[in-house]
């Protein structure tokens, strides 16, 4: 138990320090140095599908699964001769526990020494430290298709030498789950220290699935893509088609929803197209790479703008964002920033070791960036819902109203997916469930959807789009009550009055005005001609006359 512990310790230490995933990682004068802290050891970790097991069977797979390491090996410079060799360990993560023994000081030991070979654990000076219980396969070399060993021992080089040779190894997958490549430096010099092994070479080391390089545990991205790219195109076509239909009366929340769906479209056919060059060829394409990563970031902060001035009742319960503009610019532009380098970061982490000093340093602001974003919206919210209950508009009402019940159904819901998410990380091994990790990512994506088809809903183009926009209504919606106008118009060429009783002068006051709209409507109100002027009808249509007045 103690010595597992330690192994799983190391084996987390290493991951946050060398870990990488990529179909095909190429070697450029790569270092492996005398101790851990110096990358002694690098390793790999990759999802690969067995070919009985695999969703498809396709180039350049083919049906074949395998780890292949082909590089040239250095020693430059030493000072006599050198011992021992490079070793090579492919696994199952089934056997992650078996490679390295545990030393007296916690520490884990890879390198074959003459001390571990007093004590019977291992045979041969320089070579890999594994539990040979494990050697039920061919020749004693592991388990076929779950576990193989490769060494490459180095002999004596004269002073100041450089040696170099060249190493290729292949290794058969036979069983579907997380497979290790482990590179172990256990080369020494006529002292008994380690001395550093420089690794150059491409491919360097390949991972192949039955269907091309795209690891195992990024497959599920590559269909998930394809099919949200065709989504977003279906909504793109039904918005437009609306548009078209009401482009007179479009309002500019509804010109920022379509900006919104085109963008994740784009977003959606560049991630598509992303891991299907990754899957062909075992690299990403630096260009689809970078407008990935704009247009996702882009998106990420058009959406939260839109969310929180529609909140705020920007173009609905107010013409303009007022003071609150400059605020929300400069909290957009802070999270496009800082969404924007972890973003980029999170890709580089693909090929390449980041500090996570540096990764903890950008996911902090993000976080709090995104705190204050939805903070900021639910206050907004009810601010504005307040503004139209005291203001008893009550089409606009129950817009926001129902917009607030979406946006809270979201929080529980991500709440409760969050909350399964880091029970199932705390409570599952990632190695077992190395083919559902995708889905947490695939959620976030389909909840950022939803949302934007419940914007799209409520503030969706129609005949009275006007009803939606910005008026200074003093009353309510219903205080305007129309009438068709009699076919006889001599009737009411000019206005007429009622008079009542006053109750409180004891004499009279008009209670009802008629007159006669632009639109050929009786128009009853207690209100003055003015409000009706201001270009809006009681159902929330433009007149005419405002309309004629505007620019197309």
């Amino acid at each position: 138990m103690a010595r597992s512990r330690v192994l799983t310790t190391a084996n987390l230490l290493l991951f946050l320090v060398s870990s990488v995933s990529a179909g095909i990682f190429p070697f450029d004068h790569t270092e492996l140095g005398t101790d851990i802290d110096s990358f002694q050891y690098r390793w790999m970790r990759v999802g690969i599908y067995s070919p009985e097991d695999a969703p498809e069977r396709s180039a350049p797979g083919d049906g074949r699964s395998f780890i292949r390491f082909q590089a040239e090996v250095a020693v430059d410079p030493v000072q006599t001769k050198v011992s021992g060799g490079l070793n090579l360990v492919a696994f199952h993560s089934d056997h992650k526990t078996v490679v390295g023994a545990a030393t007296e000081s916690d520490k884990v030991q890879f390198c074959c020494t003459q001390d571990l070979i007093d004590a019977r654990v291992c045979s041969k000076v320089g070579t890999l430290v594994y539990d040979n219980t494990i050697d039920t396969g061919e020749k004693g070399k592991g388990i076929p298709g779950e576990f193989g060993t490769y060494y490459h021992p180095f002999g004596d080089v004269g002073s100041r030498i450089v040696f170099r040779d060249g190493v290729e190894w292949k290794f058969d997958v036979g069983k579907s789950g997380m497979y290790y490549l482990y590179l172990i430096n256990c080369v020494t010099d006529d002292q008994g220290e380690y001395v550093s092994v420089f690794v150059d070479g491409e491919p360097g080391a390949t991972f192949m699935n039955p269907y091309g390089y795209l690891n195992g545990e990024l497959y599920g991205f590559l269909p998930f893509f394809g099919a949200m790219a065709l989504v977003y195109l279906l909504f793109g076509i039904i918005w437009f088609i609306m548009s078209a239909r009401h482009f007179r009366e479009l309002l500019k929340l509804q010109n920022a929803i379509a900006g919104v769906i085109a963008l994740g479209m784009v977003e959606m056919a560049t991630w598509y197209f992303d891991n299907l060059g990754y899957n062909q060829h075992g690299r990403n394409y630096i260009g689809a790479m970078i407008v990935g990563v704009i247009v996702s970031t882009f998106k990420r902060t058009v959406s939260r703008i839109l969310v929180l001035s529609v909140s705020i009742g920007f173009g609905v319960v107010r013409p303009t964002l007022g003071a609150a503009r400059n605020k929300v610019i400069l909290l957009g532009v802070l999270y496009c920033g800082f969404s924007m380098a972890l973003n980029i970061v999170e890709l580089v982490q693909r090929t390449a070791a980041v500090s996570p000093t540096f990764v903890i340093f950008l996911v902090f602001p993000v976080a709090i960036l995104d705190t204050a974003f939805y903070w900021w919206i639910f206050l907004s919210l009810m601010r504005t819902i307040q503004q139209l209950t005291l203001k008893k508009q009550i089409i606009k009402l129950v817009m926001y109203k129902r917009f607030l019940a979406t946006l809270v159904a979201a929080g529980i819901i991500s709440a409760i997916i969050i909350f399964a998410q880091l029970l199932v990380t705390v409570s599952t091994d990632p190695d077992e469930s190395w083919k559902s990790q995708f889905i947490w990512n695939c959620f976030w994506h389909l909840l950022y959807f939803f949302i934007l088809v419940a914007i799209a809903v409520l503030w969706r183009p129609t005949e009275n789009n006007t009803r939606y926009a910005y008026a200074d209504l003093i009353l309510n919606d219903d205080e305007i009550t129309l009438q068709p106008l009699p076919t006889n118009f001599s009737d009411v060429s000019q206005r007429t009055s009622t008079a009542v009783p006053d109750e409180e002068s004891g004499g009279s006051k008009s209670e009802l005005n008629r007159s006669t709209s632009s639109d050929g409507y009786m128009i009853d109100s207690k209100r003055s001609k003015r409000d009706i002027d201001d270009g809006y009808l009681s159902d929330g249509r433009k007149s005419r006359k405002h309309a004629a007045q505007e620019p197309p």
